[in-house]
């Protein structure tokens, strides 16, 4: 007697009964879909200060949106800036709201106008101020300036700011104004080459 052969799809590594659609196979010819219902904005948190880690960067170009940008006389292109990623480790802010996992993001800029921050930062998570100063100065190696940042904690001043969008509708969001060190962050740690 011949065994009944049950449908396999290999897409979905599940048996399908023969009368039955594959959902996966369904979701697949209509593309990924997700219900959106509920859905608003990305939550801000109160201004204050607060405890994070960071967690994560990228270095990215400037969006084209018509502004004037300085210019990298190295790639003759706008200044990258690297996106470090924040995640808040406290569980609540000062009005009882929960905040722990909540992310924040701070940048730093190629640009040397800006490069005081990325400094400042760095000392504060514990980068050796020596690297900053006369000729190490010249070969900071900023890839491992915000290298070293990675699984480090400190205390981040949040403010929250509102913009308009192009439309018109008001949206605010949270910026990370000041970065300080806690007292269990070493020192003397350096991106010297």
């Amino acid at each position: 007697m011949a065994k009944a052969r049950r449908r396999f799809d290999p897409a979905s590594t599940k048996r399908v009964p023969k009368n039955q659609e594959n959902e996966t196979r369904k979701s697949e010819k209509m593309g990924r879909t997700a219900d959106f219902s509920g859905v608003g904005e990305y939550p801000t948190i109160a201004a204050g200060t607060y405890e994070a880690e960071a967690t994560g960067h990228e270095w990215k170009d400037p969006k084209e949106d018509g502004k004037p940008r300085d210019i990298d006389p190295d790639t003759g292109k706008p200044y990258q800036y690297a996106s470090v990623k924040w995640v808040v480790q406290e569980e609540t802010d000062a009005e009882g709201n929960r905040v722990q996992g909540h992310v924040l993001y701070n940048t730093y800029s190629k640009n040397p106008k800006s490069l005081f921050i990325m400094k400042r930062d760095a000392i504060a998570l514990g980068e050796d101020p020596e690297i900053f100063e006369g000729e190490n100065a010249k070969k900071v190696n900023i890839d491992q300036i915000v290298e070293n940042m990675m699984g480090r904690s400190a205390l981040l001043t949040v403010g929250v700011r509102s913009f308009t969008r192009p439309d018109g509708t008001v949206r605010k969001s949270n910026d990370v104004t000041k970065v300080e060190p806690l007292s269990n962050v070493p020192t003397g740690v350096s991106a010297r080459r």
